[in-house]
């Protein structure tokens, strides 16, 4: 039951963030007949998958050595990655390494996610719109401030998902298990994409940290442009490659400008050292730095890397997951502990629930999860599930109450 008055709207369910979580969340809660309003800050939807410009999504499939012939979750994710392999988008199932990943351009995402919430009557989007502050008492949240270009809206909702990634409501009504250790932050991320490297581009994810490693020894670059990689954007065996030069940026020192000066000074190095790459011109970047860490949820269980790492089933399981854990250290640069094969873990629905808030949960990054377990649960696969059992179990308190 939704409505509302001269100042005041009403919804079923409020979701803040509209990145992978949010969207799947939005579209999980309208399907069974919820009224849902979904806040974002930005101007578009697909979160990090599409302002950090990735073109490889990770954790959708099983950790399986043959290419999968489905995802590793069942429900939305199937839909998602069978959309985005369709006309016109043409996503492509691929290996990376020990793992497969569903390769994207990142605006297909972006256009893709904007197409199917307008499929749901009872799903009202707000871009440009960002979460201020909250009423809450008793263990209950009563009311939400939003801040659209014009105006301060109150929304009283019936479930609030956190779907923010760095945790904004949870952070305001004090939900808040832990924030990661300044000393344990994992290197943010900033990406730039490049047009016309002069092909065939076989070798350039390996030229391109080789010319910047040396730069570092050389003292032009800091010692995090090492740490750099490249993702490429189609066949790298025609005339001119593009794609995506991913760095990595220490989480406290910077901030977006010093990332695009960053960006500016890696690309002219790479201009002078790789003869390819003389030509090369930078299309565009990301609007802004991409945090690994953030705020996460108290809930009734905190997921750690040991369950990860021991593929721990639970009783309340709700998204399964096979991706490893990916470190991005400070000190020694990504790390990556495994699964074994064919295997996985379970994120059980604790994880969503808030201890102290009887219609709070979290989807995404905001879960309740250690600062080394975030690791593996935040990249978009199990990101997207846990959004949809967030707007399910949504759904569920809903019928209760």
């Amino acid at each position: 039951m939704s409505g509302n008055s001269q100042n005041t709207l009403k919804c079923d369910v409020l979701i803040i963030g509209a990145g992978m979580a949010g969207v799947a969340a939005s579209i999980a809660s309208a399907s069974l007949g919820a009224h849902v309003i979904l806040v974002e800050s930005g101007l578009f939807f697909g979160g990090t998958a599409v302002r950090a410009l990735h073109r490889d999504l990770c954790g959708w499939f099983a950790n399986t050595v043959e290419l999968p012939s489905s995802t590793i979750n069942d429900g939305l994710a199937v839909e998602f990655v069978q959309r985005m392999i369709r006309e016109p988008f043409l996503g492509k199932i691929r290996p990376m390494g020990r793992v497969h990943v569903l390769s994207v351009n990142p605006g297909s995402v972006r256009d893709m996610l904007g197409q199917w919430l307008t499929e749901y009557s009872g799903l009202q989007t707000q871009l440009h719109s960002r979460f201020v502050d909250l009423d809450y008492a008793a263990g209950h949240v009563n009311s939400v401030r939003i801040a659209t270009r014009l105006t301060t809206q109150t929304i009283e909702p019936g479930v609030v998902i956190d779907a923010s990634g760095d945790g904004a409501v949870i952070g305001a009504c004090g939900a808040v298990a832990a924030e990661t250790r300044v000393s344990e932050r994992q290197y943010a991320g900033f990406s730039f994409f490049v047009t016309g490297i002069e092909g065939p581009g076989e070798l350039l994810p390996i030229e391109i940290p080789y010319h910047l490693s040396h730069a570092v020894k050389s003292g032009v670059l800091p010692h995090f442009a090492k740490f750099t990689n490249f993702a490429p954007a189609h066949e790298i065996r025609s005339k001119t490659v593009s794609g995506t030069v991913k760095l990595s940026v220490p989480p406290e020192e910077f901030e977006t400008e010093e990332a695009k000066n960053f960006a500016g000074a890696v690309h002219a190095e790479l201009k002078q050292r790789l003869r390819t790459y003389a030509n090369a011109e930078i299309r565009y970047l990301s609007p802004q730095i991409i945090r690994r860490d953030g705020l996460r949820l108290r809930g009734a269980h905190i997921l750690r890397s040991r369950e990860i790492l021991s593929a721990k089933k639970f009783g309340d399981g709700v998204v399964k997951n096979a991706w490893p854990m990916e470190i991005w250290d400070q000190k020694h640069g990504p790390q990556f502990r495994y699964l074994a094969p064919e295997e996985h873990y379970e994120i059980p629905l604790r994880c969503l629930e808030s201890v102290e808030f009887d219609n709070l949960l979290a989807a995404g990054r905001c879960i309740s999860v250690s600062s080394r377990a975030l690791g593996s649960t935040r990249v978009t696969g199990p990101c997207w599930s846990l959004g949809e059992q967030a707007g399910l179990h949504a759904a569920r308190i809903l019928t209760r109450s």
